[in-house]
């Protein structure tokens, strides 16, 4: 992973839990071998790979911890080839609980007002409606809606898109209080 052999970056990072089934330790250790950022073009090979790699909580976990989630948010951030994925992943983690809304990446795409980052995210939540979803996770869904709503408030020129997007996220909603209606209007 060192230039060159970009097939090996590539198909490493889409064998991620594969790799961790085989030897955890290894992977742990290795990690940063896989996807190394002083080699761009192995890093954004890697990366890509990843895209195809089945989603679990220990590999995003190893990620985090490994510095690789936050290198590839900043690396990517308005390449929709690339971070669309990351995004969905990060979201993802956002359900199982690993991530929160004040998290590093959830900070950087408020403070960045990265919007299509924040559609991506209510985009995704659109589409796993229809999954079984906890009422834990539909409540950090809804907190989601509620604080990206809340948020445009101050910066409403920039999110009619995102607040387009987080109107497909009221289906979530099973009564609506006095909050949520003057939210919604």
């Amino acid at each position: 992973t060192k230039g060159h052999n970009f097939e090996f970056s590539t198909l490493a990072a889409a064998y991620l839990p594969n790799l961790e089934y085989l030897s955890k330790h290894w992977l742990t250790t290795h990690v940063k071998e896989i996807f190394r950022e002083e080699y761009a073009d192995n890093f954004d090979a890697a990366i890509g790979g990843l895209a195809y790699a089945d989603a679990t909580k220990n590999n995003y976990l190893m990620l985090l911890d490994a510095g690789i989630i936050d290198a590839a948010q900043r690396r990517y951030q308005g390449k929709a080839k690339f971070e669309d994925r990351l995004v969905e992943r990060i979201a993802l983690a956002y359900l199982w609980g690993v991530e929160e809304l004040h998290s590093p990446r959830f900070d950087w795409w408020f403070e960045s007002k990265d919007t299509a980052a924040l559609r991506i995210v209510s985009h995704f939540y659109w589409s796993v409606r229809k999954h079984e979803l906890s009422d834990t996770q539909v409540a950090r869904i809804l907190d989601f809606w509620r604080f990206c709503v809340d948020y445009s408030q101050n910066h409403i020129d920039s999110c009619q898109a995102l607040l387009s997007s987080l109107g497909r996220l009221v289906g979530y909603l099973d009564q609506i209080n006095d909050e949520d209606e003057i939210r919604l209007l």
